[in-house]
């Protein structure tokens, strides 16, 4: 029996579709009887619409590039489904999901919030706010605060690159997260606004980040301006977070500098969101602005088709131009980005014991995990071509050759310390875990910075004295802020002669410069040697 073309329909949460890894045109569906059946392309992406809330009506019109569907293509991808108990319908059971969903490593939801129905005082409320005038109301207030800060600029380095308190930088944090909840928040009213309904809501652990979510599938069945609106809705909400706190800050003036820091940091943390290859508000937003849905499954195998083809495949991809090229940044960016964080935290993990290593396995398995598990989706593609026999080994060849390449090049390598300044008024650099790091034996040079909680301002230049001497601090280097009561840190110290620059604070930070060594050779010296 064929449903209406018209007719909506919902699929259950248990019904997941994965690609088959050595058959670019076939799927697997995995039913919520645990049947798992292989299906075709076309079937698969109809799946997909049907589940991202698009009315079947309006599914012909979203056919990719060369394919060609009616009505009744739409209608018998309805019905099989229905056989297969996949479809929620009113007589059907469903057994009551877990709230703890475990995606992977770095993505791990609790649902708090199952909304079945939002209520009408509910309804009126996110109608009023995200009306046209509440709307102007925030953005106002947003421009108001960039309009303080045009007029001081040095407010914002000040703020970012002074040291504060623990208890002032707990409460950053705390307005920082509390801000990614009404970001959340936004996109579900938003919906509300304009007639949708949030699925899920509830707080995640994200990249080992406290985080919050708010699923809003129901917004890909709406047009395109509501689309947008409820996508944007929550990088808005932080635009005026954190307006709110940067007006309050400078309305309190010299008391306001906290207010002022965690304004820019929420602005900070909304502005992320714009990132469009990673799947954030960002990449939905150009998903909905192009009317492409599926970007970034239809990109990562797009960029994994062409590049198959290039070492023995059968076929580049089919897919639009930008497509292709989207998904190159797609593939790569994750890998980039944890890559440089990698690199950015690596002094500073280096002293933190245990914890230090945990987080460096974390992102590291990350990065290749990522690296392996597109490489492998395209060596299982080009292993289908007729040229596999030559491409694949080329391929693993380069690689091989352009990681050695990479690991042999020269870099500068640095060590991260705490400036301290002593009882008889002397300058002094203290190395964290010294007990196991390398310390220059000769004179190194030292840059000298502010010990900001975003921002390090370098305030002076110097050299280290080769001597060495057992000193405390009341912090290291790796923790932007200062505190007298604050348990203190042993370590090894060495002099430093101030050459160049303003004096530097009481407390700050700098980096000693060691002499230029192989990446490998670097890597290996803070893993190994430096208090792991």
């Amino acid at each position: 029996m064929t449903a209406p073309a018209v007719a909506p329909v919902v699929l259950r949460e248990e019904v997941q579709l994965s690609r088959l890894r050595d058959v670019s045109a076939a799927w697997l569906l995995d039913t919520p009887t645990g049947r798992r059946l292989k299906v075709g392309h076309d079937f698969a992406l109809i799946t997909q619409f049907l589940a991202a809330g698009a009315s079947p009506d309006r599914i012909p019109d979203m056919a990719p590039p060369g394919a060609s569907w009616r009505a009744e293509h739409v209608d018998k991808v309805v019905a099989r489904l229905g056989e297969l108990d996949c479809l929620l319908t009113a007589d059907t059971v469903v057994t009551k999901a877990a709230r703890l969903r475990y995606h992977d490593l770095f993505a791990i939801q609790l649902d708090l919030w199952r909304p079945q129905r939002v209520g009408d005082r509910a309804t009126r409320l996110a109608k009023a706010i995200w009306s046209v005038p509440g709307i102007v109301l925030g953005l106002l207030i947003g421009l108001a605060a960039v309009g303080v800060l045009a007029l001081d600029p040095g407010v914002v380095a000040t703020a970012l690159g002074s040291p504060v308190s623990p208890v002032d930088l707990g409460l950053v944090v705390l307005i920082t997260w509390l801000s990614t909840v009404i970001h959340e928040l936004s996109h579900g009213g938003s919906l509300v606004a304009v007639g949708g309904r949030p699925r899920r809501f509830g707080l995640m652990l994200f990249f080992f980040m406290p985080a919050a979510y708010c699923e809003v599938t129901d917004v890909w069945a709406l047009p395109r301006p509501s689309r947008a609106l409820v996508i944007l809705a929550g990088m808005m909400s932080q635009f005026t977070v954190g307006g709110l706190l940067i007006l309050w800050g400078t309305y309190r003036g010299p008391d306001g500098g906290l207010a002022t820091l965690a304004g820019l940091v929420v602005w900070i943390a909304g502005s992320i969101n714009l990132l469009p290859f990673v799947k954030l508000d960002g990449y939905l937003l150009v998903a909905t602005l192009t009317e492409t849905p599926f970007l970034l499954k239809r990109s990562l195998a797009a960029f994994a088709d062409d590049l198959a083809a290039l070492v023995g495949g059968t076929r580049p991809s089919d897919e639009a131009p930008w497509i292709r090229f989207f998904g190159f940044f797609t593939t790569f960016t994750p890998l980039v980005i944890s890559v440089v964080v990698l690199g950015r935290l690596l002094n500073t993990l280096s002293t933190w014991g245990i914890v230090g290593v945990l987080i460096v396995v974390g992102l590291a398995g990350y990065a290749l995990g990522v690296l392996l598990r597109s490489g492998w989706a395209i060596v299982c593609r080009a292993l289908t071509g007729p040229r596999a026999r030559f491409g694949v080994p080329a391929l693993a060849a380069s690689i091989t050759a352009g990681l050695v390449g990479v690991g042999m090049l020269p870099v500068q390598e640095e060590l991260a310390v705490a400036v301290t300044r002593t009882p008889d008024d002397s300058l002094q650099v203290v190395y964290g875990q010294a007990d196991h790091c390398f310390i220059p034996d000769r004179s190194a040079p030292v840059r000298l910075s502010t010990n900001g909680v975003l921002l390090q301002q370098p305030v002076g230049r110097g050299v280290t004295d080769p001597r060495t001497h057992r000193t405390e601090v009341s912090t290291v280097a790796t923790v932007p802020v200062t505190w007298p009561d604050a348990p203190r840190t042993v370590g090894l110290a060495q002099g430093v002669h101030v050459e160049g620059g303003d004096v530097p604070l009481e407390a700050g930070v700098g980096t000693v410069q060691l002499p230029s060594a192989p990446l490998a050779q670097v890597v290996f010296h803070r893993v190994w040697r430096c208090g792991w």
